[in-house]
């Protein structure tokens, strides 16, 4: 009690500065006090739970440790690369990616992230651009490429070849290239040949 008033040391006599505790984080920051008849340094700042602030707060050597998430967010960029986790970063929280670009697969989804759903050669139809069996058999049909294109028609029941325009069963002339006029053929050989061909025509069938 230097001043006799029956106080020791009060007001701090001596201190008031600051100085470094030695400690890390937060609680290296102190303050010269007077204590016990000694100059001290006082921590001023008491270690607290880690927050994102850049800042050692629980003063284990260590900066924004173990801080929770900040929850999902955006970042900004197309398809799957849009899915973001606000992570402390820096002492702040940032958007982080969590799927990273990948190939494109027939899913539904931009895998690429180039702003385009499945544009990959496998989404596209093995049968694209091929017509179907209808379409086929119509094309056939109209070229007269069919399976029987080209071949006589022949009456089932007399075996006879039908020439438009002449009765049913008449055996057609035939032209007689010696002489440039046309003459009856022998019947029974024409109706046989016919015969055979009709023959021919439903095995294939």
């Amino acid at each position: 009690d230097d001043n006799c008033n029956g106080q020791v040391d009060e007001n701090n006599p001596g201190g008031g500065g600051s100085c470094n505790t030695g400690n890390p984080g937060v609680c290296n920051q102190g303050e010269k006090r007077c204590v016990g008849g000694n100059i001290v340094c006082m921590e001023v700042n008491q270690a607290s739970p880690e927050i994102c602030d850049g800042k050692d707060n629980d003063c284990d050597g260590s900066i924004d440790e173990d801080v929770q998430s900040g929850g999902d967010c955006n970042t900004g960029l197309p398809g799957v690369c849009a899915a973001g986790e606000a992570r402390c970063e820096g002492g702040t929280f940032t958007c982080v990616q969590k799927v990273q670009a990948s190939p494109e697969i027939c899913d539904g989804k931009d895998n690429d992230c180039n702003g385009q759903v499945d544009d990959s050669p496998a989404c596209q139809s093995p049968d694209a651009g091929e017509p179907d069996a209808g379409e086929q058999d119509a094309g056939l049909a109209d070229s007269g490429q069919g399976q029987d294109a080209g071949l006589p028609i022949v009456d089932s029941d007399a075996g006879v070849e039908q020439d438009a325009g002449k009765p049913r069963g008449q055996v057609p002339e035939v032209p007689n290239a010696g002489c440039g006029c046309t003459s009856g053929v022998d019947g029974s050989a024409l109706l046989g040949l016919f015969a055979l061909a009709g023959l021919l025509r439903r095995r294939r069938a």
